[in-house]
């Protein structure tokens, strides 16, 4: 069984290290020359072409560069594994108090 820095045990999918992704590896894959040439083709100048292909490749790596990795992942499956854990104590803690809460009451009912 393992536990986190605060004694919660962690379940078994909770990764210790997983190696970061850079952006560029999480970017999908596409060709500018391609869409550049494309755009060519459907009669805009080879400078619109390439302000357009500019302005979609940096769109992407706008949008890529807030996706959560692989890493940022486990990190946040070990975080929820000790909130369920603190969660399970007062749950238990709560049980507790309210079967002692029926006993005091009864108590003084009888």
């Amino acid at each position: 069984m393992r536990t986190d820095a605060g004694g919660c045990v962690l379940p078994l999918f909770a990764a210790a290290t997983v190696p970061a992704l850079s952006y560029t590896e999480v970017l999908p894959m596409f060709d500018t020359h391609a869409i550049a040439r494309s755009l060519t083709d459907a009669d805009l100048t080879p400078e619109q072409a390439d302000a357009i292909t500019a302005a979609l490749r940096q769109a992407v790596e706008h949008d890529a560069a807030g996706a959560a990795t692989k890493a940022d992942l486990a990190e946040l499956r070990v975080e929820l594994a000790g909130l369920e854990a603190r969660l399970i104590k007062w749950m238990i803690g709560i049980v507790f108090a309210g079967a002692g809460l029926v006993i005091a009451v009864l108590r003084l009912i009888g």
